[in-house]
């Protein structure tokens, strides 16, 4: 390639050969010089771009080659790592287990399939510990993770990578809680065989019958340690009303202990029969006393312990229970208060019972159950069933006491027409004139009394 001054000389020779041709053909002077000035200034710019374009050019092959050194200085770089690496690996037959300094186990190495796809068994490592805070250390997630590759002894071998899987500890388990034990208060229950209880009421002869209701008829029984007990068993078990009413008596009276409360012994559940085992109160109930054909009249004092009596029984089952929720009767009534030999009364018959929960002041019942003349009004308007129901049917109870009337009084007037009224609406006369007449409770009073009664406490029990 020519240089610089080559082309300056070449340049060079064109205005001297015709500045030499021009002499010797006798030009005019001022001709030559301008002649020669002109040529002179193409000369000199001729010469400077001569020398921009040879510089160019060897800039582009100057560059080309500097590419060129620093891929090959690249490629000698590559290959020098690779070749580090293949030196710093360790043979299999030195090659030691990986260790876990978080917890001090050693981890079990995952295999990976090679180019046939035969995986290579896994095998456990030996348990190294470092040190035993190494030990005691808790391994933190997804951090330093490690893998230890073992070379392969021919190219057909597997690799064999050892990697922490990236899952997070698991936490404990949560227990779960417990529900709450059932509240059980009173006597120690039992299960009675149905063979058992045919065998104790002498198979629930009419000698042994003692009364029935609507879904339920009571017998006497005697078990094998001659113990007296009633047998209260479900007409038809399988039936719905007759499934809820048992359910719900006993899950009263396996609650309640009380002594003006009738006792659960046991029941029966086998052989699809349903059957309560309860204590044996003798002297039968209070209605009997009271209403029953050629009975002995009941005397005020006697009258007035029973009142007393089932009121606690009530006011039990109300405020002093000690299970929660508290317990509303709902079917208060002289049939349902037994008589003892002592004349004590005991509340019986919870079928119809419904828990109150605690901090509510009443429930709503589906279907408005009871017996007629002693179910409080609001109750039997609206289905609002609360603890002051169970209260207007024992005052119900107390007025049978104080006048010897039934809850619905039935007049058969000349005609033969039937008048029937409730209790209340008949006391309501006779108790506002016993107020306004001093205290005189005559009118009010049942007369087989014959007026021999207390003034204070009849006015105690009417108030």
């Amino acid at each position: 390639m020519p240089s610089c001054s080559d082309c300056c000389a070449f340049v060079l020779a064109i205005p001297v050969g015709l500045l030499w041709i021009v002499l010797s053909l006798g030009v005019l002077l001022p001709i030559v010089l301008a002649i020669l000035i002109v040529s002179l200034v193409f000369t000199l710019v001729g010469l400077f771009l001569s020398c921009i374009c040879v510089e160019g050019v060897a800039k582009g092959n100057g560059s080309d080659s500097e590419e060129e050194n620093n891929r090959n200085a690249r490629a000698q770089r590559t290959s020098s790592q690779e070749s580090r690496n293949r030196n710093a690996v360790t043979p299999p037959s030195t090659q030691r287990p990986t260790e876990n300094r978080s917890n001090g186990t050693t981890r079990q190495q995952r295999s990976v399939p090679s180019a046939n796809n035969t995986p290579v068994a896994q095998q456990p490592t030996p348990t190294t510990n470092r040190t035993p805070a190494q030990t005691s250390a808790p391994t933190p997630t997804n951090a330093h993770r490690t893998a230890t590759i073992t070379p392969p002894a021919s190219p057909k071998e597997n690799v064999v990578i050892d990697m922490p899987p990236l899952t997070a500890p698991s936490a404990p388990p949560v227990p779960l809680a417990t529900p709450p034990p059932a509240i059980t208060v009173g006597i120690s229950h039992n299960g009675f065989a149905y063979g058992d209880l045919v065998k104790a009421t002498g198979k629930f002869s009419d000698e042994n019958f003692l009364g029935e209701g609507g879904m339920a008829s009571v017998h006497k029984g005697t078990l094998a340690d001659g113990k007296e007990v009633a047998v209260k068993q479900l007409k038809i078990p399988d039936s719905k009303w007759g499934e809820r009413e048992f359910a719900a008596e006993v899950g009263v009276l396996s609650r309640v202990n009380h002594r003006h409360l009738v006792q659960l012994i046991g029941c029966c559940t086998t052989k699809g029969k349903r059957a309560l085992v309860c204590e044996y109160v003798p002297n039968k109930t209070l209605e009997f006393h009271l209403h029953g054909e050629n009975q002995h009249v009941l005397d005020w004092p006697t009258r007035l312990k029973i009142s007393l009596g089932a009121a606690r029984g009530l006011a039990y089952l109300h405020e002093e229970c000690e299970s929660q929720p508290r317990i509303v009767h709902r079917d208060i009534k002289a049939a349902n208060i037994l008589i003892d030999n002592s004349f004590d009364a005991k509340v019986a018959d919870f079928g119809l019972a419904k828990f109150l929960p605690a901090g509510d002041t009443h429930i709503y019942a589906t279907y408005i159950l009871g017996t007629h003349g002693y179910i409080a009004p609001e109750y039997a308007n609206t289905g609002e069933l609360r603890e002051e129901s169970d209260t207007y049917s024992f005052g119900v109870v107390l007025l049978e006491l104080i006048t010897g009337k039934k809850p619905i009084i039935c007049d058969v007037a000349l005609t033969g027409s039937q008048h029937m009224e409730s209790l209340v609406d008949w006391a309501r006369l006779p108790l506002a004139e016993a107020l306004l007449d001093d205290g005189n409770y005559d009118a009010l009073v049942d007369p087989r009394l014959e007026n021999n009664y207390d003034r204070g406490e009849m006015r105690r029990m009417v108030a």
